[in-house]
């Protein structure tokens, strides 16, 4: 029993006055509605409901949107918020001789042409219950259709007090001087208009006028054109005598080479060619002096009459490829559309290879120069492509880098460089691309290292003269040739001839009858001096036969018959050798 008593006590809440006790607590009576609070539909935060999303507050607590009307009544006091399962929407079931009209519950009597009391009345009962529209002062009629004798039409056939009109200079009058509309912030004193102000213009005339904020000399004093003249199309139409964007300047006579600006005679040669901006004197960011601009600090002349920010001028130019955005006493670059800007430059996004955070982009892959102005790639001979990232006509891949083509040597099907034997080597001087070979291999070309065990000296001569003969090729890494069929010998200089015949280098196959054999095994065909014709040599020039070949006058010292260097020598293409 004792215990029973206890949870009685303890249950029991005394609330504040103007408070009620909901589920243990204490709430304003203003948010507590059928015993609940803010209908489980929102918190009591001020002593007011914060209803729910997709919720109002109703003069009934919180409900659906959909059923709250403009004077926040539910339903218009005629009906229940009940849920459509068909729609997926709330709507106001409305009770019988009511009809739906949105949020509302309004009687036929109300109703004219889809608007309630023709949207300027509100539908209430009169003393016998019946309902009808109670209109406000500016209109009369059944259905507040119609402008009463105290208020004016508007040009949207509206029905406003007077007092929203603004007279026009033309002797017209506008509905909050052509600028907003008039409201009635106030329902219970229908008498107190104002305008509601349109978007760019001020409040005028105890807020019964609106006026563009470009006419606006001054707020505080509601003073329009400088009280020097009128506002026509949100311009100022200044007095004659008067100019400037708000009539705030007294005109004066100024001389040939000078202009009217902000009140005083300027030169023109200080009036900015960009004229965008708080003054045209020097860009609003210097001084005349003399007729030239004397810029403030931080802030550069191009040419006499235009002083710019330092941090615009990039390689002796204004912002390049953008436009210099100046704001207070600094100003930076921004870039047209279709480039990137880092640092105060402006860098064609076609050239952009790569972009860092802290560093200026790479342009063209680094193989090339950009054209910032036509926004290409200017590549290097050794490339190509849009953004230099192939190679060049004059060029190969090769090992994932572009290789000149002198250095290029084609005895596989896939170049190689050098014949893999040597690097390629730039002068340049001469600005050309050649072979550097690696030791023990010669080059015969710019793009040809050969071993040296595959070279064919040339005869009499010390330097290296034909690959293999030109009668096969060397296997560079083996430092051996690979004779052609036909062909043997170390550097492929001996051939299969026919009987009676010899092979001799650089003549192919001769009658044995015509080759002259020197001492150091060295053979021609007719001692170098004449050509094999039917296995007899016939003499070139000069040249006289002797001996079954042919040799120089000079060798025979001017004696036909002999001997050959006066016998102590033997006569080598014309030229005695071991003696005379």
């Amino acid at each position: 029993m004792l215990f029973a008593t206890f949870l009685l006590g303890a249950s029991a809440i005394t609330c504040p006055k103007d408070e009620v006790e909901v589920d243990g607590a204490c709430y304003p009576e203003t948010c507590v509605f059928d015993g609940t609070v803010c209908n489980n539909k929102g918190k009591c935060e001020d002593n007011a409901c914060v209803c729910d999303f997709r919720y109002l507050l109703s003069d009934k607590g919180c409900y659906p949107t959909e059923c709250v009307d403009t004077l926040s009544h539910l339903c218009s006091d005629h009906g229940t918020c009940v849920y459509d399962d068909q729609w997926k929407i709330y709507t106001c079931d409305c009770e019988e001789g009511f009809m739906g009209f949105g949020s509302s519950c309004v009687h036929p009597n109300c109703m004219k042409d889809d608007a309630v009391c023709s949207y300027y009345g509100e539908c209430a009962d009169d003393e016998n219950g019946v309902p009808h529209c109670v209109c406000p002062y500016v209109t009369e009629g059944e259905y507040c259709e119609r402008c009463s004798d105290v208020a004016v039409a508007t040009a949207d056939d509206r029905c406003v007090d007077p007092t929203c009109m603004t007279e026009q200079p033309d002797g017209t009058s506008l509905e909050c001087n052509g600028h907003g509309y008039c409201f009635v912030p106030n329902v219970d004193d229908d008498h107190t208009w104002m305008c509601i102000c349109d978007f760019g213009t001020f409040p005028m005339n105890s807020g019964l006028s609106c006026v563009s904020l470009m006419c606006i000399s001054d707020t505080a004093k509601e003073e329009i054109c400088s009280n020097h003249g009128v506002c026509l199309n949100d311009k100022c139409a200044c007095d004659d005598d008067y100019t400037g964007d708000r009539c705030e300047y007294k005109k004066k006579d100024c001389g040939v080479d000078e202009e009217f600006v902000e009140g005083d005679c300027v030169a023109k040669t200080c009036i900015s060619s960009d004229r965008d901006h708080n003054s045209p004197v020097c860009t609003g960011h210097g001084k005349c002096d003399d007729g030239v601009c004397q810029c403030d600090k931080g802030f550069t002349r191009v040419g006499t009459n235009d002083c710019v920010p330092e941090s615009c001028i990039n390689d002796g130019r204004l912002c390049p490829n953008g436009y210099c955005s100046i704001r207070g006493t600094s100003g930076q670059c921004v870039c047209n559309d279709g480039y990137y800007g880092f640092g105060g430059v402006c860098y064609p996004e076609s050239c952009i290879t790569k972009k860092f955070t802290h560093n200026p982009p790479l342009l063209c892959r680094d193989r090339g120069e950009c054209d910032f102005d036509m926004g290409i790639c200017k590549c290097d001979w050794l490339y190509g492509g849009i953004d230099c990232g192939d190679c060049g006509v004059h060029s190969k891949l090769l090992h994932g880098e572009c290789v000149p083509d002198s250095c290029l040597s084609s005895v596989s099907p896939e170049p190689v460089m050098c014949r893999g034997h040597g690097n390629c080597f730039e002068d340049s001087y001469l600005g050309v691309h050649f072979c550097s070979c690696e030791q023990n291999y010669v080059s015969i070309d710019t793009d040809t290292c050969i071993h040296k065990n595959c070279m064919t000296q040339r005869p009499g001569g010390d330097d290296f003269g034909t690959e293999c003969s030109g009668n096969g090729y060397c296997d560079n890494n083996a430092g051996a040739c690979v004779c052609d069929p036909d062909f043997s010998g170390k550097h492929c200089e001996e051939k299969k001839c026919p009987s009676g015949q010899k092979y001799v280098y650089g003549e192919g196959c001769v009658s044995t009858r015509c080759i002259t054999k020197y001492s150091d095994g060295q053979e021609t065909v007719c001692g170098g001096l004449g050509d094999c014709v039917d296995g007899k040599c016939v003499c070139r020039g000069t040249s006289i036969p002797y001996a079954g070949a042919c040799v120089s006058q000079a060798c025979l010292n001017g004696n036909p018959d002999g001997p050959v260097c006066d016998g102590k020598g033997e006569c080598v293409n014309g030229v005695c050798r071991g003696g005379k």
